[in-house]
């Protein structure tokens, strides 16, 4: 914990360095562990190196990890009207479900 300085620095060893798309969907992570979730989610906005559904996925997935659940269950909301029947907008409602009890929500999800 707290190595994120040594993190980016492997990121901008790797290919395309911190401007990447490695680093576009790795750093946002780093920024929520730091509990900056939001320039994390900037960086993915601005980023041309993601493909659909990765962006909305990944912007719910650091509100996820900083805590901030409503966000983050708007953002796969949001995915899903878009694209009902994406996977990882359902797996990720279907978690904040279970982490709410709210267990036959969670189940017709993943049915």
């Amino acid at each position: 914990a707290g190595r994120y300085a040594e993190a980016r620095a492997v990121l901008g060893n790797a290919p395309g360095g911190l401007r990447g798309g490695l680093a576009d969907m790795l750093e946002p992570f780093i920024f929520a562990a730091e509990g900056q979730p939001d320039p994390g989610v900037e960086r993915i906005n601005t980023s041309n190196n993601l493909p659909q559904p990765l962006p909305d996925v990944a912007r719910a997935l650091v509100f996820e990890s900083a805590g901030r659940l409503q966000e983050a269950a708007a953002v796969y909301a949001a995915a899903l009207r878009t694209q009902p029947d994406e996977p990882y907008a359902l797996h990720g409602l279907a978690r904040l479900d279970l982490e709410a009890g709210r267990f036959d929500e969670a189940r017709r999800r993943l049915e």
